[in-house]
């Protein structure tokens, strides 16, 4: 049970290091790009959590 605020933790932690990144780069001027590299990483994370919370569901019906 202590496992989950750690989780939640990293998951707020990565969410936090795209919305840097998205800012870093619109600061920078590259616009566009860098906002769909933004997009994509969001899309990566947002698959990286369901494939682990997937994973965490399998593990508890075991």
């Amino acid at each position: 049970m202590t496992t989950a605020p750690l989780r939640l933790s990293h998951r707020l932690s990565a969410r936090l290091a795209a919305l840097l990144l998205t800012l870093s780069r619109l600061s920078a001027g590259r616009r566009t790009r860098s906002s769909d590299r933004a997009r994509l990483l969001a899309e990566r994370l947002d698959r990286a959590d369901a494939l682990r919370t997937s994973a965490e569901r399998r593990r508890l019906w075991l």
